[in-house]
């Protein structure tokens, strides 16, 4: 995941600091030098890491290898998410089956709640990104009844 590869990288450059830490010192150089940074200036920063070693390696982290630390909570808020959406996404075409006795009915109905829940969505969407609401909505509306139609064919 995101946040094993963001700590496996943290350990490697504590250790590349701890182990070799002329080589890191020369790459502080390498990164700053660019900006015009005159070197007795770069000296001072270097000792700057020198005497804090834990603030050298967020240096490191976000400018050797331009890796900002994750949101270690966003793997939850993800599959949390998903799995809602998977929930409400599956629930709504059911319940016109619990609804309605006759399954050709509740075919019809389910077709037609589903398509208005994806346009919703699309429309939803579309507000969110700020881009146009109705192509939005009528792209998730296709793209979804496509599937549905592939789905139901198989």
């Amino acid at each position: 995941t995101e946040v094993q590869h963001y700590d496996a990288e943290r350990r490697r450059e504590r250790w590349e600091v701890d182990h070799k830490q002329q080589a890191e010192e020369q790459e502080i150089y390498d990164i700053l030098e660019p900006y015009g940074l005159a070197r007795e200036h770069i000296a001072l920063i270097v000792q700057h890491f020198r005497d804090n070693p834990e603030r050298w390696v967020d240096f490191m982290m976000r400018f050797e290898l331009n890796m900002e630390e994750p949101d270690r909570a966003q793997p939850l808020k993800s599959a949390l998410a998903v799995g809602g959406a998977y929930l409400v996404g599956g629930i709504i075409p059911l319940i016109p089956y619990v609804l309605v006795s006759s399954a050709h009915t509740a075919l019809k109905l389910s077709s037609i709640s589903t398509a208005l829940a994806l346009f919703a969505l699309g429309w939803t969407k579309g507000a969110v990104m700020g881009h146009s609401t109705w192509a939005t909505a009528l792209e998730t509306t296709f793209v979804g009844v496509a599937a549905a139609a592939a789905a139901y064919g198989v």
